[in-house]
């Protein structure tokens, strides 16, 4: 919990969506669900190892992207669904807890598949992958295979090149000290990687910040898991 801000995001989250204008209800909202009292930091990034997160069945979806493109959490559509309860027992929404169902959003969109951030935190929530606030691997194993992709683990900057150089968005969760040379955070953060520019480094879609670069190395070295979509 971050006194400074009164809500469950780090400081630079946090100035990154007051900066961009697009929350400004949403931080009062968060302010009033984590009450100010709590010094127990339950982040809303982490992702737990609940299951293998592994899925097998073959994309056999023809549905074309309807223009959600890569979402942000904090989006005012969705940023307020009701997504489960920290360990602390506060609410968990889409804003304080989403980055899960936004990234495998992201890597349906980048497939050309119409699924937006809300509709992810359904299936997140209607099939269990919700744990301790935020998703748990399953989401990205079974809860891909339930909107039509193949998901197969990854491990390692080969992995995730390969992927990416096969047109497939990789997805990554990591922890590190803060936003810096990669984008994860301190308590953990899932993004999704959907190719690589002209000079190598790896275009990132952050459901916190937007898209970004990053040396492949620097994503690697501080991931914990990655699935193949």
């Amino acid at each position: 919990y971050n006194k400074a801000n009164g809500t469950n995001l780090s400081v630079d989250a946090y100035n990154d969506m007051k900066n961009k204008g697009v929350v400004g209800n949403v931080i009062n909202s968060i302010a009033n669900i984590f009450g100010r009292g709590d010094k127990t930091d339950y982040s809303q990034y982490e992702v737990t190892s609940e299951g293998n997160g592994v899925g097998s069945k073959k994309s056999t979806n023809n549905q074309k992207s309807v223009g959600y493109g890569f979402g942000l959490q904090s989006d005012p559509r969705w940023a307020n669904l009701p997504l489960g309860k920290f360990p602390n027992g506060q609410r968990s929404t889409m804003a304080t807890g989403g980055c899960g169902p936004t990234a495998l959003s992201s890597a349906a969109n980048a497939l050309g598949l119409g699924y937006s951030p809300a509709d992810m935190a359904k299936v997140a929530v209607q099939g269990g992958y919700i744990s301790d606030g935020g998703a748990n691997a399953n989401l990205f194993g079974q809860g891909a295979n339930s909107i039509g992709l193949q998901s197969s683990k990854v491990n390692g900057a080969a992995g995730i090149m390969n992927s990416l150089a096969n047109g497939q968005p990789v997805i990554l969760a990591g922890k590190s000290q803060g936003y810096g040379k990669n984008p994860y955070t301190s308590a953990g953060h899932i993004v999704t990687a959907t190719g690589m520019d002209r000079n190598g480094h790896v275009v990132v879609q952050d459901p916190m910040r937007g898209t970004s670069l990053y040396s492949i190395n620097d994503l690697a070295k501080n991931m914990t898991n990655g699935w193949s979509m």
